[in-house]
């Protein structure tokens, strides 16, 4: 009969949709059970309710809500199952891990199509849903249409993407398999992306044409055979045909149940382990007492046997008392077939209720293991926390320990404090009367000291005389200066005995000692004695400094004869070479400070020139002989190799012959070369320490590398950034005087009170003014107040007090400016050009301007 069926729907064509594509089916005549099963509308949906809405929107749009829908789906369980984060085939998994997988596999399927009632819910249908479980979805939709005798059936005809306005015939192989297997009976309605793409309409059923023939039969039987087998015929399509209201359908090793009257409105039919797909055949389950189904197939076919034979003898026209045999056999066939339908369902209950229990249990038993794990986990979790608690208290344990310890150690200490203060005040006392005794015997050792100088002074006033006596006299305009004569011991106390820690310096001539001498820091330059070039040095310094004091020369305190020593007055910052270089990490000096010092070192250089009746040139002018005081005031020092010059007439420069001496990178080509050393040695020499000044590079080759700058006009490149912000104009001034003093001509060099001298004082005299308050720029400019450019002198970098206009065009402080033309400076600061007369004419209105912002801004 199934081989009839599917050759049968083979030739059933599809047949496109017509303009009235509503779902309006007249029921078939039959019970009420039937008619309800009759008016339910199948629909074939995927899992996922997004993969599914177009279809369930076109059913809903096409269907009334009298309706029954039924959500059918085909589960394929899948070959893979995860174990351990990797997918492993079901044949190498166990029995209960494959029972667990596929019971949790079932529950989101059931909730997947839950969507679906809750939207046929929403639309007012009444909708229930039915689950198979398959390999292949075609066939497990083609298997519930013959064992559900579905005769109402919509499914998608293929997937959205593949639409096409053309499609007239179902595209996707679900749909083709429906299509050309399926029960004839039904009527199939295949639909893609919202449109009916073809109907499959159903054919006559094989019972009714079955039921035709036999009442054909029945004509030739007289009318009781014909009410007998009236009597045998009618349960036939219940039983063998198309299935009732409520029915059930096992197989070997499988159970399907279908009930319109469920709880859960929800139809499973679930395989077992072993089941097997085309095991689809009609046939009775086991029996309770082990019995196989093949009872039940023989009593079928004995009866299909018995029926047609009894066919036969009544078309030949056989006894009546045949044919009542022939019924009542029938009709124990039919209680038995009943009997085994009413066993088979009862089975069927009991197996559901089994696997239900069972399923419960074994969730029961899942949770249990979950929930184990779970308290097993909390309780590590609480062992863990009450071990670190553990752990915390043992830690705070110690640390109270350990801070009381340190709470008694620091009360042992106070105590021990306590006395000691009591010591201390006890020796403070004593200290106290000691300083009062050593005060009075300070006081009466300084009277002392007073008597003695008194009497020193006498000595050498009466020295004195005694030499202008003897005509031996070695100043004619100066007064000999005063200076104190020291003993060795004092001076070995005062040094700590020539302690290695007090050295401050150390050369050829001897070394330089720190020392505390007569309650003054001194500077004690310790001479060779050895040779005669220190006793000859130590003669000339002390000729030299004995006879002239100035700001900027080193003071000489007093001598030691014995020891041919010298004791100056102590220089706390170190010679200038040591603060070029920065020794001992210190700042570099500033701008201005080292043009001033250029200038206190020109003053000196000039008191030295000029003294009566002999200039007295250095010989050995550089860095290292230039001391600073606290407050970076130089003073010139080392005079070992100093020269007086004698005037030979009025026509030749003073000068005197010698070997010489002297560092060799400051010293004059000229004197070098000739032996001859002249007032403009030290002109030379003064012009590589600006240099250096200016760029704090060393003095080998800096005469060239300036020059090249000058040259290139890149100036500010060699110029030392540490010092600060140079002011351009003045920067430029100095390198100019220093190259002309650095002059390899002696007779080109200019003169130390001349032209040196108008530029440094002029520059520090700006400077120094330039720092005054209210018309300081710089004090402005602390106060971020934004200074007019045309406020400031283009030479002194300062806001002007007296603005004039040059004939150049530009204005400049008066006093500058006049200052400028004084020093034989005769172009112009701004455009390089030669001035053509020095008339300078007030800028009132600018002068206006200047005041009135100064008030605003003060």
């Amino acid at each position: 009969m199934a081989k009839a069926s599917s050759s049968n729907s083979l030739r059933q064509p599809c047949s496109p949709p017509n303009s009235q594509s509503v779902i309006e089916e007249e029921p078939p005549m039959g019970s009420v059970e039937g008619e309800e099963e009759e008016r339910k509308l199948y629909v074939a949906v995927p899992e996922k309710l997004k993969e599914g809405i177009e279809l369930m929107l076109w059913v809903r749009q096409n269907t009334s809500t009298d309706r029954k829908i039924v959500i059918l789906h085909v589960h394929r369980p899948p070959k893979l199952l995860p174990m351990m984060g990797a997918m492993v085939p079901v044949s190498k998994l166990g029995e209960e891990h494959v029972r667990i997988c596929r019971q949790q596999e079932r529950m989101m399927v059931e909730k997947s199509l839950d969507e679906y009632l809750v939207m046929c819910s929403k639309s007012k249908f009444r909708a229930e849903k039915l689950v198979f479980e398959n390999d292949d979805v075609g066939s497990g939709i083609v298997e519930l249409v013959a064992s559900h005798g579905i005769t109402m059936l919509v499914m998608g005809a293929a997937s959205d993407r593949h639409f096409s306005r053309k499609m007239t015939s179902p595209k996707s192989k679900i749909a083709i398999t429906v299509q050309q297997n399926a029960h004839s009976s039904c009527k199939i309605w295949f639909v893609c992306k919202g449109q009916l793409i073809c109907t499959r309409d159903e054919a006559t059923n094989e019972y009714s044409s079955l039921s035709s023939s036999d009442q054909l039969r029945s004509k030739s039987l007289p009318q009781m055979q014909h009410e007998h087998r009236n009597l045998v015929i009618s349960p036939m399509p219940s039983l063998f045909g198309a299935p009732a209201a409520k029915s059930e359908t096992c197989t070997d090793g499988s159970i399907s149940s279908r009930s319109s009257q469920t709880s859960s409105d929800s139809n499973w039919l679930w395989p077992t382990d072993d089941f097997n797909s085309s095991n689809r055949a009609v046939s009775r389950h086991k029996d309770d007492d082990g019995d196989s189904s093949s009872g039940m197939v023989t009593s079928q076919q004995d009866f299909n046997n018995l029926q047609l034979s009894s066919t036969l003898h009544e078309l030949e026209g056989g006894d009546f008392l045949r044919d009542v045999n022939v019924y009542h056999r029938l009709e124990q066939i039919q209680t038995e077939a009943e009997n085994f339908k009413h066993e088979a369902y009862r089975e069927t209950i009991r197996r559901q209720k089994a696997e239900r229990n069972a399923i419960e249990v074994a969730w029961k038993a899942k949770a249990s293991e979950s929930q184990y794990a779970k308290e097993l986990k909390q309780k590590r979790e609480l062992q863990k926390m009450l071990e670190d608690e553990i752990k915390e208290n043992e830690r705070l344990t110690n640390d109270r320990d350990e801070m009381f310890r340190g709470l008694q150690e620091a009360r042992a200490r106070e105590a021990e404090m306590v006395s000691c203060a009591a010591e201390n005040k006890h020796l403070l006392k004593e200290l106290e009367d000691k300083l009062s005794e050593a005060k009075d015997n300070l006081e009466k050792l300084r009277a002392e000291c007073e008597e003695l100088k008194q009497a020193r002074d006498i000595a050498i006033r009466e020295a004195q005389n005694l030499h202008q006596m003897n005509g031996k006299s070695s100043s004619g305009d100066h007064e000999q200066v005063k200076f104190s004569v020291f003993s060795y011991s004092e001076l070995q106390e005062a040094t700590k005995n020539f302690d290695d820690s007090l050295k401050i310096g150390e050369g050829g001539y001897g070394s330089v000692y720190k020392g505390f001498l007569r309650h003054t820091t001194v500077a004690i330059k310790l001479l060779n004695s050895k040779g005669m070039q220190g006793q000859a040095e130590f003669r000339q310094e002390v000729e030299v400094l004995s006879n002239m004091r100035h700001p900027h020369l080193v003071a000489l305190i007093g001598t030691c004869p014995e020891a041919w020593a010298l004791i100056y007055e102590y220089l706390p910052q170190g010679s200038l070479d040591d603060r070029l270089t920065c020794k001992d990490k210190t700042d570099p000096l500033p701008w201005d400070v080292r043009i001033r010092i250029a200038a206190e070192i020109c003053s000196a250089l000039i008191f030295l020139q000029s003294n009566k009746p002999h200039g007295i040139v250095h010989g050995d002018l550089k860095p290292a002989n230039i001391l600073l005081d606290a407050n970076f005031v130089s003073k010139l020092g080392d005079f070992g190799i100093s020269r007086l010059l004698a005037q030979i007439n009025a026509t030749h420069t003073p000068c005197c012959n010698t070997n010489p001496k002297g560092t060799l990178v400051y010293m004059d080509p000229d004197f070098i070369s000739s032996g001859d050393i002249t007032l403009a040695a030290d002109v030379y020499s003064f012009g590589i320490i600006l240099l250096r000044l200016l760029t704090g590079k060393p003095a080998l080759g800096i005469i060239n590398q300036v020059q090249e700058a000058v040259n290139d006009e890149k100036l500010h490149s060699i110029l030392d950034r540490s010092a600060g912000k140079w002011p351009y104009i003045q920067a430029k001034q100095l390198v100019q005087l220093a190259l002309k003093c650095c002059n390899a001509i002696r007779k080109n060099r200019p003169s130390l009170d001349g032209e040196v001298w108008k530029v440094l004082d002029l520059i520090v005299k700006v400077n120094e003014r330039g720092k005054l308050p209210p018309l300081s720029s710089s004090s402005v400019s602390q106060n971020n107040i934004s200074i007019p450019s045309y406020f400031i002198c283009p030479i002194s970098q300062e806001i002007m007090r007296d603005p004039h206009i040059a004939e150049d065009g530009f204005t400049y402080e008066a006093e500058v400016i006049k200052k400028w033309f004084e020093s034989g400076h005769n172009m112009s600061p701004m455009t390089n050009r030669q001035f053509q007369h020095h008339n300078l004419t007030p800028n009132h209105g600018l002068r206006s301007s200047i005041q009135e912002w100064l008030q605003k801004n003060a």
